[in-house]
């Protein structure tokens, strides 16, 4: 039997405990003005995820669960959940890991790029409407109708680049 617990990543980023109430109390108050139920479990998964800073997958969340809740849960409760904050877009699936991250501004404009740090698993995001618009006329000249965008750049975040120094590969 795997151990789920033990493949937790670590925290990539420090809290922001601010942060997360703030974001947290935005969610709640959208919830109401939208006339959708944001149930304990839905608040849990969504809380774990603001502090984590970083992607989890429906696993990792579960454990975490586990070990902030003192009981059990299973996946597809979390799934569900999970579902639930994505279609109020206060969070988002990253396709290369299946993990998902809370925004930094829940129902915001969505991110158009995600930053991904291959060291420690922070995500960052960034709205940049000349990267939307230049997808969007790339897949236009082709005759390609754009469902939706996901772009995710791989690298090393500023924090990761610090402890380590830069060398540039030359050709």
């Amino acid at each position: 039997m795997h151990d789920v617990a033990t493949s937790l990543p670590s925290v990539p980023c420090p809290p922001d405990p601010a942060g997360d109430d703030a974001r947290l109390e935005i969610a709640i108050r959208l919830c109401r003005e939208r006339n959708v139920l944001f149930t304990p479990l839905r608040r849990n998964v969504y809380g774990l995820l603001c502090r984590h800073g970083g992607a989890l997958t429906a696993y990792q969340l579960a454990a975490l669960y586990k070990v902030t809740h003192d009981k059990p849960m299973a996946a597809a409760p979390i799934y569900r959940a999970l579902a639930f904050l994505q279609k109020q877009h206060f969070i988002a699936r990253l396709e290369s890991t299946n993990g998902y991250f809370a925004y930094a501004r829940p129902a915001g404009v969505p991110p158009d790029v995600f930053f991904i740090c291959q060291s420690c698993g922070a995500v960052d995001e960034a709205t940049d409407p000349f990267t939307a618009s230049r997808l969007d006329e790339g897949a236009a000249r082709c005759g390609f109708r754009v469902k939706r965008r996901i772009v995710e750049v791989e690298g090393t975040c500023a924090r990761c680049s610090a402890d380590k120094p830069f060398t540039a590969h030359r050709r």
